[in-house]
């Protein structure tokens, strides 16, 4: 569980201009997703471990590590299935501007290991000041 009761997203919050209520929503979104998650991922986890002992052996069982590893696949389709609707879920709960600042968010993940990258070389400095702690332009 991420969020015992409403997230403190003050960052986000700002980005996205979220309202009390769309942070509440998205924490109880959060904690059903990782709910659903969880005996998925513990699945996965047993499986791994037994596939692990399976390829240690001296001659391990070609037939059981297929089925392992079929099993671990399917395991990882139903945990993303998981979160494509908790995305749905989370989509759902914003406005037309707050989905465009949200898929500006996602353009900036896949800048982030350039940007870091690029920090480490002395190239970019760090930001100044994060988004919460910037005065809005009201």
């Amino acid at each position: 569980m991420l969020f015992a009761q409403t997230p403190n997203l003050p960052d986000l919050k700002a980005v996205l201009d979220l309202s009390d209520a769309q942070v509440q929503s998205l924490g109880q979104l959060e904690q059903q997703k990782a709910q659903a998650i969880q005996p998925i991922a513990k699945r996965m986890q047993q499986d791994q471990q037994q596939l692990d002992t399976l390829l240690q052996g001296s001659s391990p069982d070609p037939a059981a590590a297929g089925r392992l590893i079929i099993e671990i696949a399917g395991l990882g389709r139903q945990a993303q299935q998981v979160i494509t609707s908790f995305q749905q879920q989370v989509s759902n709960l914003l406005q037309a501007d707050q989905k465009t600042k949200l898929q500006t968010l996602s353009q900036a993940l896949v800048l982030q290991l350039a940007a870091q990258q690029a920090a480490a070389l002395g190239i970019v400095g760090p930001p100044t000041a994060t988004p919460a702690a910037a005065e809005p332009d009201r």
